[in-house]
């Protein structure tokens, strides 16, 4: 399980999902932390069984999953939270017959039914109009088992094109709602996983303006080796381990902040241009 020390995120804010809203904090891996109470509560699930599950497949959620320091009416308080891109594997592996609320049951069946075809024809098990077609045959076999146990076939035909009707219907609104998920995920991108990192070209312009303000430190300062020092505060000020992890929108300020302290070598060594 994720370490028992909580970590402070950069900042709070909230996303939206299956048309509910969830608590993140965004740490300095770059990735979204979704709280596991927020995702039990917009779901109707029962806290303590859901944390029971995710002790139970540690091996899976051990690299998906985090203490973080969330701030609340009480004070800051250490919350256990699920990284944002684990909440599909998550909520696929929600018990539905557990799930009370009628509206929360239909959202989640209709999720997992959806992820079913997805992944099907993702790994070239089936396609989705094979899959439609074996639950006609599951249909047909219904209603031969109904008319052998003297049941109504028309009534029975009647509800079975009600229920295949209501299920083309869902599977539009699924597939709107994913299209809506992908957008939202794109826009996300910036802050919930390390996808939007700085080009190797950025990359090389922050080395260079690095080597032009250690020089400096060289020349004016009497610094023998700044280098060290240069790097350890631009990890430390932008929350990464190596320059090629910042993230685009901290390029500019990256290179603000380089500028900004050539420019106060140079202004204290009375030498500023």
């Amino acid at each position: 399980m994720a370490s028992a020390t909580a970590v402070d995120p950069q900042r709070i804010d909230e996303i939206e999902f299956l048309d509910r809203k969830f608590i993140v904090g965004v740490l300095g891996d770059g990735f979204g932390y979704v709280t596991l109470n927020s995702l039990c509560d917009a779901f109707g699930l029962d806290r303590r069984a859901q944390r029971q599950k995710i002790e139970r497949n540690s091996w899976y959620y051990d690299e998906f999953s985090e203490w973080v320091n969330f701030p609340t009416e009480g004070g800051v308080q250490k919350t256990f939270c699920l990284r944002a891109d684990s909440i599909p594997i998550f909520l696929t592996n929600v018990n539905l017959f557990q799930v009370r609320d009628e509206a929360n049951f239909k959202i989640l069946e209709r999720f997992i039914r959806e992820n079913h075809i997805v992944l099907a024809e993702y790994w070239g098990i089936a396609d989705r109009e094979q899959i439609m077609v074996s639950r006609q045959v599951i249909e047909r076999l219904i209603m031969e088992h109904a008319e052998m146990e003297g049941a109504d076939p028309k009534k029975v035909k009647e509800d079975l094109d009600e229920f295949r009707k209501e299920m083309e219907d869902t599977m539009d609104k699924i597939r709107v709602a994913f299209s809506k998920l992908q957008t939202d995920v794109r826009q996300m991108q910036q802050w919930v996983g390390p996808t939007n990192r700085i080009s190797p070209e950025q990359g090389a312009e922050i080395q260079h303006k690095i080597k032009q303000l250690a020089e400096l430190k060289i020349e004016h300062m009497g610094i023998a080796s700044p280098y060290g020092a240069i790097y350890g505060t631009l990890y430390k000020r932008f929350s990464v381990t190596s320059y090629k992890e910042i993230k685009m929108s901290d390029y500019p300020h990256v290179l603000k902040w380089l500028d900004e302290e050539m420019e106060a070598v140079l202004r204290t060594s009375g030498t500023e241009k």
